[in-house]
């Protein structure tokens, strides 16, 4: 079995992700290069949360505080390799909280790493600055994920994205609170000023 390296795999999910039809060309063809793969590494490779393990492994953090954590997944599949602790006001949390009120509990750069993956775009835009001004207190890195399209789900007749903009607005808002803000296949990242 040949192995991919992650330079190799980042330039074909880059294509995968950037197509606007999903990417349904780019895979047939891909995957017709790939077809000696065992089936469950392919799919491996199509999971964002596996891309969201690359930067993961480039940024090296000794632990992570996970925004928004729902059922807590992340911080329990990343147990293995980082302490990591999952804060949301429902779900599965190991700390209760909710980004917009701040989070007293935790101090200044307690955590190497925050990650906040579909969580910001659910936020009202008057708390938007506060969220992330907080997770800049708390961390002195970040990774986020952030959904740019209006949610088709709504609660009590309310739109779930309740702050939908393009991914420049929020590029420009991450970084007046960093000057080392990168983006990889729909992952913004990088360092809290």
């Amino acid at each position: 079995m040949r192995n991919i390296s992650h330079k190799t795999f980042e330039n074909w999910g880059s294509e995968f992700f950037d197509d606007g039809n999903y990417g349904k060309k780019i895979v047939t063809r891909q995957i017709s290069e790939l077809n000696y793969l065992p089936l469950k590494l392919v799919e491996k490779m199509l999971d964002r949360k596996y891309i969201a393990e690359i930067i993961l492994d480039q940024m090296n953090p000794k632990n992570i505080i996970d925004i928004g954590c729902g059922s807590n997944l992340f911080a329990e599949s990343t147990a293995k390799n980082y302490k990591c602790i999952g804060v949301d006001f429902a779900g599965n949390y190991d700390l209760y909280g909710n980004i917009c009120m701040g989070l007293p509990e935790v101090r200044d750069k307690e955590f190497d790493l925050v990650t906040c993956y579909d969580v910001l775009e659910h936020l009202l835009p008057s708390c938007i600055d506060g969220a992330i001004k907080e997770m800049n207190r708390i961390s002195r890195k970040f990774i986020f994920k952030i959904d740019y399209k209006p949610s088709i789900n709504k609660v009590y007749d309310s739109p779930m994205h309740q702050t939908v903009k393009p991914k420049n607005w929020w590029m420009g808002k991450i970084k007046e609170y960093s000057n080392n803000v990168q983006e990889k296949l729909g992952y913004i990242y990088g360092d809290w000023n």
